[in-house]
């Protein structure tokens, strides 16, 4: 049994070796039939890819050679023959297939547009059309410039079509004058253009497009026009926003008026009424659009008056007008013709009275037309006590009498003043001021008192009693309220001080140098001069710009040149090139204010105190022995000179609490610079045998101080602006110095010339605003347009 269980464990053994080795003889077949495979696939792609050069290549012969169409159709196979391959190598021949494809095609497509543009250019408008749409079928990413081409072709090709079509025969004489009106039209626009009056030549191009929209050179025409006109719009927004910013600060601060409130509760009913005031107030700002009456009756005409009062008043309360006449009265008056367009109400009642010779006056919050209507009306006005103090003195008040009616309050002739004084009588109340000088104190300040007005003061009520037209009622009434309101007149002066400075420098010079070193003892050069240098004035010594402006400075051309040839001296020779382009501007402000009083003085002083010297000692030489002892000048010093601005006013205000006289000094003094005198000075020594002079110098300094001063009496208004100006300083310097004869030879003499421009202005302007103002200090008169110079007007 035994021996049957090893003898079966040894063949499974055998067994199993054979079969791992019949295994391993098929792997091994399997991989060398796999590698086959792959080496063949390998070749395959390899003589696919070099077919695929091939292509390229041929492309690329076509290509140069212009044969578009069968350069495309290589690479278009190359690209088909690419789309099966895969790998590392196709895609890398893949990507740069791709780039030069593109290439290729841009290129054709190019050649194509130009061929559609020459087409387009030789109005064949449909070979143009296919030759750009062939382009997008080459090229689709020249889709947008094809496109616009395509549009372009064809309203060209419309126009053309137009044109062609038109029968000569028949509209041959409409053609040629409509051809002649719009040539006349392009020239006229052309020279406005050209003028830059783009606003009138947009104007006539728009006519030719009315008549002849497919015309090119007058469309191109009216684009550059719009074109500029868009510039210039955006310049003036760009103006409009820094006039804003300069309207910002050049706005006076507006005070704050004070207000009060009634905070009472009333309980019993109030009747609503309006004073004479508040009616010529609704009379003036109810306006009519347009009003056409021809040969209309006048009861119409109130008629519609009427209505039109209450439509076009902006509260829609409106005010009554009634005709005090009859029928009988109507029917003798003359027929109504007017025309006016926006018009107030108050005007229109105007003409239509003196057009038909009648009156009006306001009564009970209406307005009555007569033949007998007395325009004069009564009204009552409180003034305070001390008002009245000022209109007549207490002098002139007890020269009046007291409990006595002066009958001189009605002016004019032989006129009487009976129906007023029974009027006033009534009141039982005296009367101490005279009617002549309150007459005299109102007209004075622009109140007429014609025949029948009359005018009287109520010195237990405080009130003043006047009889006058409308108008000069409604002015009586702006004025005591405007004497109201300012007691004791202040002025507030407020200035604006503005110093404008501007240079342009442009240099440009060759300075050359001579010096001369170990020079010999029997002959000498000045070693401070420059004799190569132009002439240089004392004062002003090298006249330029304030710039450091040297390019090239000191150059030593030959140095040592000429070294013991010249009398055992050495030379050197130099150059300096100055080259200055400057441009600068330089704006100063200050904003003083002041408050005084009418008729007081107010003096505003921006300034700083400088010492000068006013005079100098002469030199002094004093001898001592042997010692000699030179005292130099000294200068004498004065009192401090104030350096500034000073502004001297003086303010009165008119009667009239709205007119302002001016009395304005305005200096400028500002130190300018200083003049350098020498003076010399002589010693001489006398020994035995022989006598010495010893000259020296010594330099004295005065003070240059330029002072700019204005004296003016103007008369402005309250919270207007007054500029004084013309204080213009203006230099300009020009200086062309050259070295004779060869300054003069072309070109070269440019070298040795040296040639500066100098201009120089200063420009002060003084704002002067002036201002009523409260003892509180809120002004008078608000207004938001006060303050500003004049260039924004």
């Amino acid at each position: 049994m035994k021996n049957i269980i090893f003898k079966s464990k040894k063949s499974l053994l055998c067994l199993t070796f054979c079969g791992f080795l019949l295994s391993g003889i098929a792997v091994n077949a399997v991989d060398a039939k796999t590698a086959e495979e792959i080496k063949t696939v390998r070749t395959e792609q390899q003589s696919e890819l070099d077919r695929i050069e091939v292509l390229l290549d041929n492309a690329r012969k076509q290509t140069n050679a212009k044969n578009y169409p069968d350069a495309m159709g290589a690479y278009q196979e190359a690209v088909k023959s690419l789309q099966v391959l895969e790998g590392t190598k196709p895609e890398a021949v893949r990507k740069r297939l791709d780039g030069e494809f593109s290439r290729f095609r841009a290129e054709w497509a190019d050649v194509i547009f130009n061929k559609a543009r020459n087409a387009y250019q030789a109005g064949q408008f449909d070979d143009a059309i296919n030759l750009a749409s062939e382009v997008l079928m080459i090229d689709s990413r020249r889709s947008s410039d094809v496109q616009k081409f395509i549009e372009q072709c064809k309203m060209q090709k419309k126009a053309k079509g137009f044109s062609d079509n038109l029968e000569n025969e028949i509209f041959s004489k409409e053609y040629q004058k409509k051809q002649e009106n719009i040539d006349i039209l392009y020239r006229e626009a052309e020279i406005f253009f050209r003028n830059k009056r783009y606003s009138e030549a947009r104007s006539k191009l728009e006519q030719i497009y009315i008549q002849d929209p497919f015309n090119t050179k007058a469309n191109n025409l009216l684009e550059r026009c719009y074109r500029q006109m868009y510039k210039y719009g955006v310049e003036r927004h760009k103006a409009d926003l820094e006039g804003l910013a300069a309207y910002s600060s050049w706005e006076w601060n507006q005070g704050v008026q004070q207000t009060s409130v009634d905070r009472s509760i009333k309980t019993a009913p109030e009747v609503k009424t309006q004073s004479t005031a508040e009616v010529h107030a609704k009379l003036e700002s109810t306006i009519f659009p347009n009003i056409e009456f021809d040969e209309a009756d006048i009861n119409s005409v109130i008629r519609y008056l009427d209505r039109g009062a209450k439509r076009y008043d902006s509260s829609n309360e409106g005010i009554s007008i009634i005709a005090g006449f009859d029928s009988t009265v109507a029917s003798t008056l003359p027929k109504v013709t007017m025309s006016f367009s926006k018009i107030p109400l108050s005007e229109v009642l105007r003409y239509l009275t003196k057009s038909v010779g009648l009156k009006y006056k306001i009564e009970d919050n209406a307005i009555i037309i007569g033949v007998g209507v007395d325009d004069m009306q009564t009204e009552y006005f409180q003034i305070r006590g001390d008002l009245i103090s000022d209109i007549a003195p207490a002098g002139e008040a007890a020269a009046g009498g007291a409990g006595e009616i002066n009958t001189a309050a009605v002016v004019g002739g032989e006129r009487t003043a009976t129906n007023f004084e029974e009027f006033t009588a009534t009141v039982g109340q005296e009367r101490k001021i005279s009617s002549e000088s309150l007459i005299k104190y109102f007209e004075l300040r622009g109140i007429k008192f014609d025949e029948g007005a009359t005018i009287a003061y109520d010195t237990r009520s405080g009130r003043l009693i006047v009889k006058n037209t409308l108008e000069n009622l409604r002015r009586m009434d702006e004025l005591l309220r405007q004497l109201d309101l300012i007691r004791f007149p202040l002025v507030l002066i407020e200035a604006k001080i503005v110093e404008l400075s501007q240079a342009d420098v442009n240099e440009l010079g060759f300075d050359w140098a001579f010096n001369v070193s170990n020079q010999d003892q029997n002959w000498s050069l000045n070693q401070g001069a420059n004799p190569l240098r132009h002439f240089q004035e004392l004062n002003f010594p090298n006249e330029r710009g304030n710039a450091s402006n040297s390019l090239v400075k000191d150059f030593k051309l030959f140095p040592n040149f000429g070294k013991n040839l010249l009398f055992g001296s050495d030379l050197n020779v130099s150059l300096s090139v100055n080259a200055l382009s400057q441009n600068s501007r330089t704006e100063t402000l200050s904003t003083p204010k002041v408050l005084t009083a009418s008729g007081q003085r107010a003096v505003i002083e921006m300034k700083e105190q400088r010492t000068y010297a006013e005079d100098w000692d002469e030199p002094e030489v004093t001898v001592s022995g042997q010692n000699v002892t030179v005292t130099p000048s000294t200068p004498d010093w004065g009192e401090a000179t104030d350096i500034g601005i000073m502004l001297d006013v003086l303010p009165v205000i008119s009667p009239d609490n709205y007119t302002v006289e001016l009395h304005i000094i305005s200096r400028v003094t500002s130190f300018v610079g200083e003049d350098i005198y020498k003076v010399p000075i002589e010693i001489t020594y006398i020994r035995p045998g022989e006598t010495e002079i010893e000259n020296r110098e010594a330099e004295i300094k005065m003070p240059r101080i330029a002072v700019r001063s204005v004296d003016v009496n103007v008369k402005v208004y309250d919270g207007e602006t007054i500029v004084l100006g013309g204080m213009i300083i203006n230099r300009n310097v020009n200086r062309n110095d050259k070295w004779p004869i060869i300054g003069e030879i072309p070109i070269l003499g440019r070298i040795f010339s040296s040639q500066l421009a100098l201009e120089e202005k200063r420009n002060m302007l003084l704002f002067v605003t002036t201002r009523l103002v409260n003892n509180d200090g809120i002004p008078v008169r608000r207004d938001k347009q006060r303050a500003l110079p004049d260039f924004y007007r």
